[in-house]
């Protein structure tokens, strides 16, 4: 995660030093892409068992919108796209995090002519894998989970066209996952979040 947050620092500073003059970001929409680390935990219940669990992977995003400008703040709306595949194992058990879908609400507010933070609020729906193994059989359940996204980022605009960005997110589960070892009666409940580091580029139309 320290990596990511360092090579966000030096792409933003690089951009940075060799902007335009002149950028005027406009109102419009705009189409992007972002990569970066993602990390899965999970609150895990095996029958009244509670623990942790938790593991980290790369995560990229493809994502389109559109926002109004206003002097020196946007607001807009967005839709993604997450390429997953995080997997939490324990033993014989474990869930793996698939491909999901977002909306989202965007604010941002201008600290010069090419800087905005700006912060994300929306929902998320991704697909999990649960399963389980007991005397030599696999049991898997598969289901989507909607969960609420916060985000909080930095995007500069090297020219009116294309700016970068660098962002932190969170996500939280709204539902749970669960598998039943039919053999043992045994059941298995997951209840994950989500947290990634990213940095993008966009081209604004």
């Amino acid at each position: 995660m320290k990596k990511i947050i360092i090579a966000s620092s030096l792409a933003l500073s690089l951009v940075t030093s060799t902007a335009l003059a002149d950028v005027s970001p406009k109102s419009g929409f705009y189409v992007g892409g972002d990569f970066g680390t993602n990390s899965i935990t999970s609150a895990t219940k095996f029958d009244s068992l509670k623990v942790g669990m938790g593991s980290s992977s790369l995560t990229s995003n493809l994502h389109a919108g559109y926002r109004i400008f206003d002097e020196k703040s946007f607001y807009g709306v967005e839709v993604g796209y997450s390429l997953l595949n995080s997997d939490i194992l324990f033993d014989d058990d474990g869930l793996k995090q698939k491909n999901g879908y977002s909306a989202l609400v965007n604010f941002g507010y201008g600290i010069s002519n090419e800087a905005f933070v700006f912060t994300s609020l929306g929902i998320t729906s991704k697909k999990y894998e649960a399963s389980s193994s007991n005397l030599g059989i696999l049991y898997k359940n598969t289901k989507n989970l909607t969960g609420g996204v916060i985000g909080l980022g930095l995007e500069y605009f090297i020219s009116d066209n294309i700016s970068v960005t660098g962002k932190y997110s969170y996500e939280k589960s709204f539902d749970k996952i669960s598998v039943t070892r039919v053999t043992s009666g045994n059941t298995i409940e997951y209840n994950p979040s989500n947290q990634a580091f990213t940095i993008g580029i966009r081209y604004n139309f």
